[in-house]
């Protein structure tokens, strides 16, 4: 198993307009902000994805309770796209990032089983992403489990350190990194 470790996450609340192509995005609850989760990471993912064949996806979860999931696409990605076997080696990025759904009604995850609804707008969350990846003959990546809170930014705080065109958009995320755990 190769690993690789997560540092520095920053979060950004973005439009629909600004996903990637390969991103369905009616399978986003389609009135949710939408989130950009940005990491920084030890290795150059990309060419082990290329290296080792590798499809590169993300588990999101509440740190309290790994059962507890959060709306996150499966992708990765990088400046030069989506990380995995098959788009290609890049430049040697150690920044990569990943969407999350700002809010989720109740549903179902792959395994049929119900996922609580949250709202980050709402409630701040402490949540927890580890990379995952793996190809066919068994080459396994993971990495380490990153914690990071997203809370709403007060209206000073959000006056003081937001653009005016921020300010307009309304609520606009922050991420500090609370801890990191290997």
């Amino acid at each position: 198993m190769t690993r690789f470790q997560l540092s520095d996450a920053h979060v950004t609340q973005v439009a629909r307009e600004t996903l990637p192509a390969d991103l369905e995005a009616g399978s986003w609850p389609q009135d949710s902000a939408l989130l950009r989760v940005e990491l920084k990471v030890s290795r150059n993912l990309r060419s082990a994805a290329e290296k080792y064949e590798l499809n590169v996806g993300n588990d999101v979860f509440a740190c309290s309770d790994r059962q507890r999931e959060y709306s996150s696409m499966p992708y990765v990605y990088d400046a030069k796209g989506r990380v995995d076997a098959y788009h290609g080696a890049g430049d040697d990025s150690r920044t990569i990032w990943f969407y999350l759904a700002q809010r989720s009604d109740r549903r179902k995850n792959t395994d049929n089983e119900v996922v609580p609804a949250y709202d980050l707008t709402i409630a701040p969350a402490e949540i927890c992403v580890e990379l995952t990846g793996g190809a066919m003959y068994g080459k396994v990546i993971r990495s380490n489990t990153l914690r990071f809170n997203v809370q709403r930014e007060n209206r000073d705080e959000r006056r003081r350190r937001a653009p005016v065109r921020a300010l307009r958009a309304g609520i606009k995320m922050r991420a500090c990194l609370s801890a990191r755990v290997s």
